[in-house]
Order: C-alpha cells, then structure tokens, then sequence
C-alpha cells in the first residue's frame, strides 16, 4: 500500500467512525437536545382482565389510534415539554406508530390472565425497534412501548424509549408502571399514561439524568 492509499484509507476510516457514532444515551438527557415524540408502540401489548372491555380486535385496534391521538390533541394532559424538561425541543410525528401499529396482529392481545411466557426485557424492546421504519428520520426518537394494560391488578406497564432513528438503535430504556383511572376505556387506559408522565417529571427523570451526566 503507497503513502497515497495509506493516506486516504486513513481519511476515510475517520470518516466512517464519526458518522457511525450516531446519538448517545448521554444526548438524551441534554436540555439542548431535539426530541421527536412518535407515539404508542402496541406491537406485542396484552390487555388482560376485562375482555367485555376490550371486546374484539377491531375495538382494540381502534383504542390503539385514540390513545395516540389524545396525547397529541390534550397536550396540557400529556405534557412531554414538562415531563423531560426539554421544553423547547420536542416534536411529533405520531404517523410512524400508527402505521406500524395497524399492521401488527391482534388476535391474541385480550387476555383473562397474563402471559405464561412472561414479561417484557430490554431484548424484547430492542428487537421491537429493529423492525420500525422511522420514514427517514434521524436523531433520538422517543416511544412508549406498551407491555400490558391490566385490569386484574389496575396498572399499566410500558417501557420508555429513547431510539436513535437513524439506525434503529435503542439508546435507553426502563419499565414504568402507572395507575389507570378516568371514564370510559380510552380515558381509564389513558389515565395511567397521565400517571407515568407524573412518576417521569417528578422523579424517575432526574434518577436517569443523573446516570448519564
């Protein structure tokens, strides 16, 4: 290899490591950082203990879109500027969950109890990501992927997540429960959201923070 080819090798390798970096889980926590909220991940979700409830599948798949679509039409209820205190930097662009959610099967999602196979792990979460188009977007991208709304116990589970949308990649993660209430099944499912935004704000987020200063 001459110095020329040595040369440009070299150039090149740097190039392809700083663009290969992509974001950070310590980016996530930055005041200065952009945020694009795409919505509520229902891929493998469960509702379990109230059937009657839930109905069918095609109820379910409707509930699905009306959640996603009152957080973005109660923005005073859901407040995201306020729960991540990035009150300038965050946006949406919910179509990425709805499209995504329409063509998941949801055949087995009404349960009378929960699943024998078990909970969700970070590995269920990361592989739930890896199957995502995110329509062309990069930077972080924040998700609620939902685990379970269980009216046997009166909570709901999902996992909080910051992805970098440019390779699909899950920059962090954590389980969160919240305590349904409201009337109605759209507003009692989405009272436990409401609760989770509350745990996030004045709590949970300053614990991860201070993780990643």
């Amino acid at each position: 290899m001459n110095k020329n080819s040595i040369f440009l090798f070299l150039v090149l390798s740097v190039f392809i490591t700083k663009n290969a970096h992509g974001q950070t889980a310590k980016e996530v926590f930055q005041r200065s950082s952009n945020i694009l909220w795409i919505g509520l991940d229902f891929t493998k979700a469960t509702f379990v203990g109230d059937r009657a409830g839930f109905r069918n599948v095609d109820n379910c798949r409707q509930l699905i879109i009306e959640w996603n679509s009152l957080i973005i039409s109660e923005p005073g209820a859901f407040n995201f500027f306020e729960t991540f205190h990035e009150k300038n930097n965050f946006k949406s662009k919910i179509s990425i969950t709805v499209k995504h959610n329409e063509s998941i099967d949801l055949e087995d999602c009404i349960l009378d109890l929960p699943s024998e196979t078990g909970g969700f792990t970070k590995n269920t979460v990361s592989e739930i990501v890896s199957t995502y188009d995110f329509e062309g977007n990069t930077g972080i991208g924040l998700m609620f992927i939902v685990e379970s709304f269980n009216k046997t116990i009166n909570t709901g589970t999902l996992w909080v997540t910051f992805v970098d949308m440019g390779n699909n990649k899950v920059l962090f993660t954590e389980k969160v429960v919240g305590k349904p209430g409201g009337f109605g099944m759209r507003n009692y499912w989405a009272g436990a959201i409401k609760d989770i935004l509350k745990y996030i704000r004045k709590q949970l987020y300053y614990d991860w923070q201070r993780k990643y200063q």
